[in-house]
């Protein structure tokens, strides 16, 4: 049996590792390191994934500014918010598409599934609720059609592929996470 070290020697042996834990050092590994949690990008603080095109985001966006002509600050931001959000909905489809091209028995992956459904619900009523705030802060502008449909399908070009494949390999984790928890008892 080893003698356990004493408190004092153990937070010094602690202080002492912890100076070999911290993490990246340079703005190239800091940055790749803070996308480590990433899978889905539904709950993302930005908008768009590293795979992504950010051109395609940027017309998206300024279709909704176009569209909905934002006159204050607050309007600028709601339309901004409807991007984001228009965005994060568009992304869902591709997500549930990949994840059942890769599991062949649907009950596989039904809780990943669900998980993107209550994103979805989420997102969907984040968005109406968006889109009613700028309606209601501009009555006098007509009536616009819904800017969700602004967006390219998502099958529509070759970027896709590449964001199809970065989040294909960012979502693998989470179905990992969602098919190896046990069910509750009905």
């Amino acid at each position: 049996m080893q003698p356990s070290l004493s408190t004092p020697t153990r937070a010094s042996t602690k202080r002492v590792n912890a100076t070999h834990s911290t993490g990246p050092r340079s703005e190239r590994g800091r940055q790749r390191s803070s996308l480590n949690a990433i899978t889905h990008g539904l709950t993302a603080r930005v908008p768009t994934l590293p795979a992504e095109d950010p051109a395609a985001y940027q017309r998206h966006c300024r279709q909704l500014h176009d569209e909905h002509q934002p006159a204050t600050p607050t309007e600028t931001q709601l339309v901004q918010e409807l991007a984001d959000t228009a965005r994060r909905l568009n992304r869902i489809p591709l997500l549930e598409a990949d994840l059942l091209a890769r599991h062949t028995r649907i009950m596989d992956s039904h809780r990943a599934l669900a998980a993107l459904g209550m994103h979805s619900q989420r997102l969907s009523r984040q968005f109406h609720k968006t889109l009613d705030q700028l309606r209601a802060s501009n009555p006098t502008a007509a009536p616009a059609k819904p800017a969700i449909s602004s967006m390219p399908p998502a099958s529509s070009s070759s970027t896709n592929t590449q964001e199809s494949q970065m989040i294909r390999a960012n979502m693998a984790s989470f179905f990992r996470k969602a098919k190896s928890k046990p069910t509750a008892a009905a």
